[in-house]
Parts: C-alpha cells; structure tokens; sequence
C-alpha cells in the first residue's frame, strides 16, 4: 500500500478494511451526511469518527464473538459496547471481558 500523505493517519478497522484518515475542520465533519440511515450504524460512526480524530486507534466489530475476538487480539485500554450486539449481547461481552481481562 502507498504511504499515506502528510498529515494522515492509516489504520486497519476490526472488520479488516483500511482507511486512510484525513485531517478536517469540526465545521466539515459535522456538516457531512451520515453513511447509513441505520440509526445504530450512524451512532458507530459518530463514536469511530470522534475517537479517531483525537489520536485514538478505533476497532469496530459487527457482533459479539467478533467484540471477544478482536479484544483478545488488541487488548484495548477502552471498550464502547451495544448492549444490542447481534449473537453474543453486549453484557454478555461486558461479562467475560471483565472476567478475562483488565477491561
């Protein structure tokens, strides 16, 4: 892959896409249009939007085991859980991060 250009950022979400992220003003992001009209999409995106640009390394994860799987591989600092996750819940996730890690 190319090296990203200057004052970018790349990074490898939780479902294995890459992205190259580019610095802009709040003025610009707020005014662009959600992905998705899936209210809990939108809400993923805000929090991955939010938490990237302030330096934060984001996973996303489609479901549960996905949110188990990726937690043991990154052991991340901070997790921001659905309690709606599809397969295992997100109390079930909270539960055995708890119990499995420092999270």
């Amino acid at each position: 892959m190319p090296e990203a250009p200057a004052g970018t950022r790349t990074f490898t979400q939780g479902l294995g896409r890459e992205e190259t992220l580019v610095p802009i003003t709040w003025e610009d992001w707020l005014a662009m249009p959600p992905p998705h009209d899936d209210g809990a999409y939108a809400v993923t995106e805000v929090v991955e939007r939010y938490l990237s640009l302030e330096g934060y390394d984001v996973s996303l994860a489609a479901n549960g085991n996905d949110a188990l799987r990726l937690a043991q591989e990154w052991a991340p600092d901070l997790v921001v859980l659905d309690l709606m996750l599809p397969g295992v819940d997100g109390l079930e996730v909270c539960r055995q991060l708890r119990k499995d890690s420092q999270v």
